[in-house]
This record gives structure tokens, sequence and C-alpha cells, in this order.
């Protein structure tokens, strides 16, 4: 199992790696083609239309990952067809009825999200939330089904077209050329991926149609409801209400501030986001036993290289946005560099849900994702209109931490095989002060000396300490023969 897990891991490793890459050009280029202030109009309404799909998921997008997790043979296959067909029909017709909603009171809307009136590239967010649901739904099917060769290939195919679909118009028309480029690209990558899709599921003879009763709708929204409400809906609301707060006490231009630290962030993510697929496919289908060994190798190496890749960012971040974007982002350093630290918490978060998602407890996540989410909209609401910025980091770090403190309680008191393992709690006993003293860095004025002494002083005291009690001889010793026999038959 533990060779498969590192054979899947791999080849999505590799496309995250091409995907974030290109991803972190894209928005490197575009942010030297448009301005600062053009940036935020196009982060908002990229946002906006991702946010508004999501609203209209109804809990269809993760019951069906979880389905074609399990489908292993003819009677649970069976089970991810009637839930496919029902997942379309209600994605489908919630994704009609929002977007109606929507172009009736586009006016509204308009003033509501971007605090302006409606303009010509406002309606555009209609087509692009609608295309972007058809283009999400067959990937989850692929990253449950396990054809990871085939989902990586689509990964890296579809974010090159993404480049050349929004910087080649940007080039002659500038922000209005990239969100029409960012139209081309939804549609050209959306045909590409059911492509493959339906390739996948004729190769394990599943069928796919549209003939869904009215229980079958019932269904996939009694499994997969609660969990949406906490983590996709209410995620959602506070999506678009951070850009209604931003447009209208701090800047749309801050707005666009969040997509680079979201594009750096994405780098810090390459290697979580590889496991997270690959780990609910093989938790799904064994025992907590053998799974074990997986859980406890990335909690400590995963949450490791995290944790030491985000204190070397940090300590070369002003070069860094130099480089890949210019001089002018350097103001919104007060927003970049808090956020990839809180990065950390939000990738630990997501390795725990993956957990307790193969595990069956959906309900709880759901439970904490609502009370993590509602809390953050609180605290917007409070903090924003008087502190601005802070007020947003605040408003973002505290649920964060306190979502990922209960998620990561729940999975240890769950398994009591944890317990056995000394090199977690030697991890934990090294990295939570390592964290808390990297976070008091990351928040100093990027001009204070005393921020470039602490990182320096605690990343290869981290790094040793880490080596001498997190790191089991045991599994290092089993990993290199595995690599070795790799590299062998080769």
């Amino acid at each position: 199992m533990f060779k498969q897990f590192l054979k899947n891991t791999g080849w999505v490793l590799l496309a995250n790696m091409a995907t974030k890459g290109i991803g972190l050009i894209t928005i490197s280029f575009l942010s030297k083609l448009i301005t600062s202030i053009e940036l935020g109009i196009y982060n908002s309404y990229i946002n906006a239309a991702a946010y508004i799909n999501q609203i209209a998921d109804l809990g269809a997008s993760t019951v069906l990952q979880k389905a074609s997790a399990c489908a292993k043979d003819s009677e649970s296959k069976k089970v991810l067809e009637k839930k496919m067909s029902a997942a379309i029909l209600l994605g489908g017709l919630s994704n009609l009825c929002i977007l109606l909603l929507v172009t009736l009171n586009i006016e509204f809307f308009s003033q509501l999200l971007f605090n302006q009136k409606p303009v010509d590239l406002t309606h555009l967010l209609i087509l692009i939330t609608i295309i972007q649901f058809f283009f999400q739904l067959p990937t989850y099917v692929l990253m449950g089904i396990g054809h990871f060769r085939y989902y990586s290939l689509r990964n890296i195919v579809t974010a090159f077209t993404s480049l050349l679909c929004v910087i080649v118009p940007a080039i002659f028309w500038g922000l209005r050329g990239a969100i029409f480029g960012y139209l081309a690209a939804t549609l050209i990558n959306t045909a590409f991926t059911w492509i493959i899709t339906l390739r996948i599921l004729k190769l394990e003879q599943i069928k796919i149609s549209l003939n869904s009763s009215f229980s079958g709708l019932v269904q996939v929204l009694k499994e997969g409801f609660w969990f949406y409400f906490g983590n996709t809906f209410l995620g959602a609301i506070a999506g678009l209400f951070t850009i209604t707060l931003f447009s209208k006490y701090i800047s749309i231009e801050s707005f666009g501030f969040l997509r680079i630290a979201a594009s750096i962030n994405a780098i810090t993510a390459i290697i979580p986001s590889a496991l997270m697929p690959v780990t609910l496919s093989v938790l799904s289908r064994h025992s907590e036993q053998d799974t074990i060994r997986i859980k406890s190798f990335q909690i400590r190496y995963v949450f490791g290289a995290i944790f030491l890749f985000t204190s070397l960012l940090l300590l070369g971040i002003k070069p860094v946005i130099d480089l890949l974007f210019n001089a002018e982002y350097e103001k919104g350093l007060v927003l970049i560099c808090p956020l990839i630290l809180v990065n950390i918490i939000i990738l630990m978060q997501g390795l725990f849900s993956n957990f307790l998602i193969a595990g069956g407890k959906m309900k709880f996540l759901g439970t904490i994702s609502t009370l993590s989410i509602v809390l953050h909209i609180i605290l917007s609401y409070l903090l924003i209109p008087g502190l601005g910025n802070t007020g947003y980091l605040i408003s973002w770090l505290v649920p964060q931490f306190l979502s990922h403190l209960l998620t990561t309680i729940k999975e240890f008191s769950s398994n009591q095989s944890y317990k056995k393992i000394k090199e977690i709690k030697w991890f934990y006993l090294i990295t939570i002060p390592a964290l808390f003293i990297t976070f008091y860095a990351g928040f100093l004025p990027i001009s204070d000396p005393l921020r470039v002494y602490v990182l320096i002083c605690i990343i290869p005291l981290y790094f040793i300490a880490f080596i001498k009690f997190a790191v089991s001889g045991q599994e290092l010793t089993a990993l290199n023969k595995q690599v070795l026999h790799k590299i062998k038959n080769d």
C-alpha cells in the first residue's frame, strides 16, 4: 500500500509542481501587464465567479469524490453511476437558479460586491460561473477513482492553456483581455477534462447518464449537505463578503495583494496538494491499522517541510516580490507576509480534514467549518471597517487556528495508535514553539532587523531538532529501499 501511495503521490506531485509554477508565472506576467488596481479588479471578478459556483455545489462534489474513491467492484460502481447522475442534475439546476437570480438583479449584486455599477465585464461572471461547474465536476471523479496519471496530465494541460489564454490577450487589451482570456481558457479546459474523464469511465466500465430520480437527488443532498454547508457554502459567502468589505473599507488594490499571496502560497502547497487526493483515495480503501503509517509520515514530514520552506521564503520575501512581480507590490507585504504564515495552518488543516473525511467524520468537519467561518464573518464585520488590513488578518488567523486545533484533537483522540509513535510527540514539542516564534517575526515590519535575526536563528535550530527527534530511522530505511528498488527496476 505504501508503495502505491508513493507512486500516485509522485504523479500528482509532478503535476502540482508544473501547475503551481505555471500559475505563478501567469500572475507574475499579468502583474507586469496591468496595474495593481487592475489586478485587484481581476482577482475580485474571478473569485466572485468561483464563490458563486461553490454556493451552487450543494455538496455534490464531495459526495462524488468519496463515491469515486470507493468504486472498486460492480456494486460500488453502480452506486457511483447513480450519484454521478444525481450530482450533475443537482449542480446544474442549482447553478441555473442562482445565475438567473444574479442576472435579474445584476445592478444590485454589482453594487453590493464591487461597489460600482455593472459593466460589460460583470456579465461575464455569469458565463464563467456556469462553465466552471462543468469544469470542476469531472475533476472530483478523476481524483476519487485514482487514475492519477491522467489527473496529472489534465492539470498540466489546463494550467498551460490558462497561461496562454490569459496572458496573450492581456498583452494587447490589458484587464479586458485577461478576463475574456480566462473565459476562453475555462471553455477549452472544460472540454479537455470531459474527454479524459469519459475515457476513464469507459475504461472502468462506469456509465454516465442523466436518468436520476428525485430520491437520488435527496440522497446526495443528505450525504454531503452538512459538510458542504460548513466547508463550501459558508466559505463562499465569507469570500463574497470579503470582496464587499475590501471594496468598501480598504481598497480593491489590496484585494489584488491577496492574489499575490495566494500565488506564492500555491508553491508552498505543492506537496500537500499532491498528497491530499492520493490520501483520500488510499485511506478510503484500507483499515485504520494499515493507514497509520501514512498519516504519521504526512503529519511530521509534510508539516516540517512546509514550516522550513515558509520560514526561508519570509527571510527573502522582498527580493522574491521584486523578481516575480515588481516593486509596486512591496507595499502589499503588510498583507502578504502574514497570509503566507497563516497558510501553514490552512495546509495542515486540509491534511487532517482528509484523514477525517476518509474516516467518515464529515458531519464533525462540517460543524467545525461552520463555526470557524461564522466566526470569520463576525470578526470581519467588526474589525475590518475600523482596522482595515489588520482587522482582516485577525479575522482570518483566529478561526483558522481554532479550526485546526479542534480538528487535530479529534483525529488524535479517534485513533489511539498515535500514542505509540514517539516521533509524533517530539514533533509537536519542537514545532509549536517554533511556529509561535516565526509568527511573531512574520508580523513584524519588513524593515525591522529583529525580524531577520529571529528567522536566521529559528530555521537551523528547528531543522537540527527535527532531524534528531522527529525522524524515524526505520521509516527512512524502508523508504530508501523502496526508492532504490524503483530505480533498479527502471
